[in-house]
């Protein structure tokens, strides 16, 4: 009776680990793609964000009328030099009452104790969670303490988050734009797509989220203010640029490990 063998048949080409492999840059390839693609896109983007507001402010205020939020209209402000205003919604402001502050600050405490003990405490979620209630919570001791003397309106917030919004448009239009120009050779397509796909998914997001908050800060006060711009604002924002920018490089992985896998180099 003949034994199997125990050992694997040996292979005929080892490779490094990937931690130490990386893409030759090609120059010529990322200065025409810088050139003819990002360039262009960066200035069209200067050019028309003042209309891009606009729309965003009608969807904004076409969501905001099917939660039953009346009176908006639309204001302009300032914004780049040379480059037009920006447009923004704009709403009555509410502030709470003495009681909403007391009844958010002994929930945010409990919440709090909650996701510091058990299995929960130091998982990064609970954490994450727990710095939002914080912030929240110093919210609601500021109204507790001195609520009249709290100085923006529902319009200042409005007028920010658009501001705020425009300037993540150009930061992700060029941070991805360089990133998917150095990536390696070929693949221009895809590099093109993900670009475009993360403009518009930010567009879309951005404009929902803004009707979203405007509703809320109507029906329930100015009180949440704070943690919408410090824990649910640009931060959530880097979370899909970051997803975004993984799915694509793992595809382009994909590609050069199946089709191209003698352009990777290895340090």
């Amino acid at each position: 009776m003949r034994k199997h063998s125990s050992t694997a048949e040996p292979k005929a080409k080892i490779y490094f680990a990937r931690t130490y492999r990386h893409l030759q840059i090609h120059t010529v390839g990322t200065i025409v793609f810088l050139l003819a693609f990002l360039l262009p896109m960066t200035i069209l983007l200067l050019l028309f964000y003042d209309e891009l507001t606009w729309f965003a402010c009608q969807a904004a205020i076409y969501l905001l009328h099917l939660m039953e939020v009346p009176w908006t209209t639309v204001g302009t402000s300032s914004f780049l030099p040379f480059f037009g205003p920006v447009y923004y919604v704009s709403a009555p402001t509410v502030f709470p009452g003495p009681l909403p502050p007391l009844v958010n600050l002994a929930i945010v405490l409990c919440l709090v104790w909650l996701l510091s003990t058990g299995p929960r405490k130091g998982r990064p979620i609970a954490i994450y969670l727990s710095i939002t209630l914080l912030i929240h919570a110093m919210a609601c001791l500021f109204f507790l303490l001195g609520g009249d003397l709290f100085p923006y309106t529902l319009a200042d917030y409005s007028d920010l988050y658009v501001k705020q919004q425009v300037g993540i448009w150009l930061a992700f239009l060029v941070l991805m734009g360089l990133i998917m120009g150095l990536l390696g050779r070929g693949g221009v397509l895809r590099r093109i797509l993900t670009v475009l796909m993360l403009m518009a998914y930010s567009l879309l997001f951005g404009t929902v989220r803004y009707a979203l908050f405007l509703g809320i800060l109507f029906r329930f006060s100015v009180l949440y203010m704070p943690v919408m711009f410090f824990a649910l604002g640009p931060l959530f924002d880097f979370l899909y640029f970051v997803a975004i920018y993984a799915i694509s490089v793992n595809g382009m992985i994909r590609i050069y490990d199946s089709k191209r896998k003698g352009e990777w180099l290895w340090a």
